[in-house]
């Protein structure tokens, strides 16, 4: 899985998008952590390469 960011026309699309954008204050399951190692057992290689 790959995440990238995200981009604005303006610095007015920009603020209304962190205005009105939805928060959680839920704890979040780590990917990065033995999370998907556990979850997927022996029978899976994950491959964690290091993005830039």
């Amino acid at each position: 899985m790959v995440h990238g960011g995200m981009t604005f026309k303006n610095k007015k699309d920009y603020l209304r998008f962190l205005k009105t954008r939805q928060i959680s204050i839920e704890k979040k399951i780590r990917w990065g952590e033995d999370y998907l190692d556990k979850t997927l057992g022996k029978n899976f290689e994950i491959i964690r390469p290091r993005m830039p």
